[in-house]
Formats: C-alpha cells, sequence, structure tokens
C-alpha cells in the first residue's frame, strides 16, 4: 500500500500565480487542493478538505482577505504561509511566526516551508 501524497491548499486570485504555485508544488510530489480564487471556496476547502499544508494570497481581490481562513487553518493545527506583494508589516492578522513570502513567490521558499511541514 502507498502513501497519500500531502495535500497542499492554494488560495490565490491570479490565475497565472495559482498555476505557477500548483506546478512547483506537484513537481516536488504533492497533491494540490484547489487553488481557490473566491474567499467561500476558501473558506469552505480550509474547513473541509483534507489537507496538510496551505499558501494564502492575503488579499482577494474588492477587500477580501485571506483572514478567516487563516483562523480555520489555525484551529485545524495546519501550517500555512502568507503569500503577498505588500510589505510583511501590512498583514496585519498575521502572527508571530507565520511565514510570509513575497510575491513575486520564490519556488524555494515555497518547498522550504513544505520540506519543513510536510517531513
Amino acid at each position: 500500500m502507498s502513501e497519500a501524497m500531502p495535500r497542499v491548499l492554494i488560495v490565490e486570485d491570479e490565475v497565472i500565480v495559482a498555476l505557477d504555485l500548483s506546478e512547483v508544488i506537484e513537481e516536488r510530489g504533492y497533491e494540490v487542493v484547489g487553488p481557490c480564487s473566491r474567499l467561500k471556496q476558501a473558506e469552505h476547502a480550509a474547513r473541509e478538505a483534507q489537507i496538510d499544508a496551505a499558501f494564502l494570497d492575503v488579499n482577494l481581490g474588492y477587500g477580501a482577505t485571506t483572514e478567516g481562513v487563516a483562523r480555520i487553518l489555525r484551529e485545524r493545527n495546519i501550517p500555512f504561509a502568507f503569500i503577498t506583494a505588500d510589505a510583511p508589516d501590512g498583514v496585519e492578522f498575521r502572527r508571530t511566526g507565520e511565514p510570509l513570502i513575497r510575491k513575486p513567490a520564490s519556488h524555494a521558499a515555497l518547498i522550504n516551508c513544505l520540506e519543513k511541514w510536510c517531513a
């Protein structure tokens, strides 16, 4: 019986960025959940999907943020990182120790997080 691949939730509203993240993650042997581009879809996946880790774009457009998604993941003890083009201190709901990856997201930074979380 083979071991299941770790499942990684991607929340990203920019299609090109979401595709890039998905490709990098899948090439390393992880299964992508999503990508989710809308807040309700992302909250549902964070609450209901079987996932091992997540990458969250901070801003999903039209004033929507992934603050609620982060709260759900914290409650489920699922590790995640924020991804943003904004300054790190601009993510008011980020807690100390939660990773933040600046856009454009470094592939190495993504993989480093996954290797740490899913080892």
